[in-house]
């Protein structure tokens, strides 16, 4: 009798293992989705931050810093997705913000990272 319930259970083992790794498949499947759609919504948002700064770097009013302080205002205040706003001009001085504030970021690593890249830089 043993013998005959042996098939029997390997069969129940074997389906069961089966189980296991096909929920273990549905599983990679869903954290790969929905860790590509996290990265999609990060992309998108730094695309269109990227575009917001193309956008405020073409204004006229750079060379005001009041004006320029102001634009940085009204752009965060109807930006949703943006809370503060700056202009850093070359020498590393930022005399442009939402904020109103100066800050000098000559001497800072990213400012130098930021003067050798080639093109835009996204850092956190």
């Amino acid at each position: 009798m043993t013998f005959a319930l042996f098939p029997i259970g390997l069969i129940g083992v074997y389906q069961t293992s089966q189980v296991i790794r096909e929920s273990e498949e549905l599983r990679r499947a869903a954290l790969l989705l929905e860790t590509t759609e996290e990265a999609r919504e990060a992309r998108d948002l730094i695309q269109q931050g990227l575009g917001a700064a193309e956008a405020l770097a073409a204004l006229n009013t750079l060379d005001d810093d009041a004006a320029c302080s102001a634009q940085m205002r009204s752009f965060v205040e109807t930006e949703t997705d943006a809370i503060f706003a700056a202009f850093v001009r070359t020498n590393g001085m930022m005399s442009c913000a939402s904020r109103g504030q100066n800050v000098d970021f000559s001497s800072s690593d990213g400012f130098q990272r930021a003067m050798a890249a080639d093109g835009p830089i996204i850092t956190v």
